[in-house]
C-alpha cells in the first residue's frame, strides 16, 4: 500500500495543459516534509496504513440530498458503493463529495477524454490508474464507470489520509481536491513546505495554477447545488 501512496502522491489525476506547464511530472522529494499536523494517526488507518472499511450504514444515507437539476444521478450507487468500501468515516456527505468532484471532473460522461490524456468519469491519466489497479486488481479498465469512481475514492482515501491530522475538516478537503487536480508534489512544493504545513491551503493558493484554485471552487459549487437541490433531481 504505501508504494501506492508515493506513486500516487506525486501526480495529480488531471495534468493542466495551460501556460503553468503541469503536463509534466512533478518534481518530488524522497520523503515529505516533516509535518507536525500529521503526527497523529488515522483513526480508521491501522499501523500497516491499510485503511478500514466502514459500515454501509456508516458512511452513506445522512447526506439528505445529492441531486440537482442538470445534474446526472445515474452513478448515485457507484459512488455510494465506492465510498463504503475505500472512505474512512469522516463525513456523512462523503459520496455526494465525490460526485460533486467527478461532475466537475466530466460532466460524469463516461467517455470523456482530455486533450493529455486523462480518461472516464473521474478522469484519470493512465499511470495513476494503473497504479491504483495493481493494488486493486478486481478493477476493470478506466473507461468503465464504476472501476473509474471507485478508484477516485481510493485515491480521495489515500489524499485524505496523507493530510490527516488536527486540521478542520474541510481544510482538509481543500488539500485533497488540490492535489487531485495539481499532483501532491506540487501542494508539497508551493505551499506545505514553502509556509511550513498550514492547517488550511487557502490562504496561500495565489501559489497554485489557477486551474487548481478554480477547480476547488467549482466543487464547492456543485456539492452546494447537490445538498441543496430538488429531492427528486433530474
Amino acid at each position: 500500500m504505501r508504494w501506492l501512496l508515493a506513486i500516487l502522491l506525486s501526480v495529480g489525476c488531471t495534468p493542466n495543459t495551460g501556460e503553468e506547464g503541469r503536463g509534466e511530472p512533478d518534481e518530488v522529494a524522497a520523503s515529505p516534509p516533516a509535518d507536525p499536523l500529521m503526527s497523529f494517526p488515522h483513526p480508521n488507518v491501522s499501523e500497516s496504513g491499510v485503511i478500514t472499511l466502514v459500515a454501509p450504514s456508516a458512511a452513506v444515507g445522512r447526506a439528505p440530498h445529492c441531486t440537482a437539476p442538470g445534474i446526472k444521478g445515474i452513478y448515485d450507487l457507484h459512488y455510494q458503493s465506492a465510498t463504503r468500501r475505500h472512505l474512512p468515516v469522516v463525513f456523512s456527505d462523503q459520496w455526494c463529495r465525490l460526485k460533486a468532484q467527478c461532475e466537475v471532473e466530466s460532466n460524469q460522461r463516461v467517455d470523456a477524454v482530455s486533450p493529455v490524456g486523462a480518461v472516464g468519469i473521474c478522469q484519470f491519466m493512465a499511470p495513476t490508474f494503473d497504479a491504483i489497479r495493481a493494488e486493486y486488481p478486481t478493477l476493470d479498465g478506466r473507461r468503465n464507470p464504476k472501476s473509474n469512481i471507485e478508484a477516485a475514492a481510493i485515491y480521495n482515501a489515500q489524499l485524505l489520509r496523507y493530510f490527516y491530522a488536527p486540521r478542520p475538516d474541510e481544510c482538509r478537503w481543500d488539500y485533497v481536491w488540490y492535489a487531485y487536480n495539481a499532483g501532491q508534489g506540487r501542494i508539497n512544493t508551493l505551499i506545505m513546505r514553502k509556509y511550513g504545513s498550514p492547517e488550511c491551503p487557502d490562504a496561500y493558493s495565489h501559489e497554485l495554477p489557477t486551474e487548481t484554485r478554480n477547480y476547488k471552487v467549482r466543487i464547492r459549487d456543485t456539492l452546494g447545488r447537490l445538498q441543496a437541490g430538488d429531492e427528486h433531481g433530474a
